[in-house]
């Protein structure tokens, strides 16, 4: 076995014995969350946060707009912006189950650690798409600092004194490994995918809202249609696609954490027509509303959907 191989094992072993709950859980260090399924479940949404996750064991797909990834142990992903996204945990079992590990990222961090790094080759970051999530291979650098996390939760008196200087350091190794040409043009302030980061934090404060994409584009110093192309090169997805999906995420979370009627959430994430909302919904999740949050009881998920949903909806109007 490689060192990463012999390193996902322990982590594994250190996860196990820590016992973590079914489905998402937060932990006592802020923003790390642990993601344990017995059973593969139905098709679940996040309004999205900047964030890292590693898979341990299992396959996960999640899919952002237009794009689609698959990815398993060994693999992390990383989101350098606040999308939203569906995401589907894969062959999961008693014996065998889903485990994998997240952190919530902190962008003013990030953006203060890059200032101390020397100006990167821009020419070697421009041959790089634009793109705010991805999936990459960790270093051993960045998982030691995972299993340290892990370890914590044996202890967990000792995660507020510990904790902040591992996340720490994990930002800072995101911004020097090979996440960096990546992460890196989202942070800073004259790169044009800076700019989409900014109005996707406008989007998601004001997801309820109208929006017109011209006076949005003219907000953010950009014409309509460069502002709507590197708008979809960065997120995936078209700002009012976004807007959508923003929507519909939220709408679920209502009628499932807090029993909304249909057109009750409707009205409440902004859409003018309940049938419209409908449609919407079945395009994105397959089934009606009333009938899809129904089956997601029925299969007895209740609470472990309002607990995954809740959890993933942390930082709703995060930038």
């Amino acid at each position: 076995m490689t060192t990463i191989q012999n390193m996902l094992a322990d982590m594994r072993r250190e996860l196990m014995s820590a016992n973590p709950p079914l489905g998402v859980s937060t932990t006592p260090a802020e923003g790390f969350r642990t993601h344990r399924f017995e059973s593969e479940v139905p098709l679940s949404c996040s309004t999205g946060e900047i964030a890292v996750s590693f898979i341990l064991s299992g396959v996960k797909t999640v899919t952002v707009g237009g794009r689609f990834f698959s990815y398993g142990a060994g693999e992390g992903l990383l989101c350098g912006a606040a999308l939203p996204s569906t995401f589907r945990a894969m062959h999961a079992s008693p014996e065998e189950p889903f485990l994998s590990v997240s952190l919530a990222l902190d962008r003013a961090t990030l953006i203060e650690l890059a200032e101390h790094l020397p100006q990167t080759d821009q020419k070697e970051n421009a041959e790089l798409p634009p793109e705010a999530i991805f999936v990459f291979e960790p270093t051993e650098d960045l998982l030691f600092d995972f299993e340290r996390l892990i370890k914590l939760l044996k202890t967990p008196e000792l995660a507020p004194l510990r904790a902040p200087c591992i996340i720490r350091d994990i930002h800072s190794l995101l911004l020097a490994g090979p996440t960096a040409a990546r992460l890196l043009p989202l942070l800073r302030e004259s790169a044009p995918a800076n700019t989409v980061v900014r109005a996707i934090g406008w989007l998601r404060r004001n997801f309820d809202k109208p929006i017109s994409i011209e006076a949005l584009a003219k907000l953010h110093g950009m014409s309509t249609s460069n502002f709507h192309r590197q708008f979809k090169a960065v997120a995936g997805m078209s700002p009012l696609q976004f807007q959508k999906q923003i929507r519909l995420c939220e709408a679920q979370h209502l009628m499932l954490a807090e029993r909304a009627q249909v057109s009750a959430a409707a009205y409440a994430v902004g859409y003018e027509s309940p049938t419209q909302f409908v449609r919407d919904y079945k395009r994105l999740f397959g089934d009606s509303p009333l009938r899809d949050v129904r089956k997601r009881r029925d299969f007895g998920r209740t609470a472990e959907s309002i607990k995954l949903v809740g959890v993933e909806h942390g930082t709703r109007t995060a930038a």
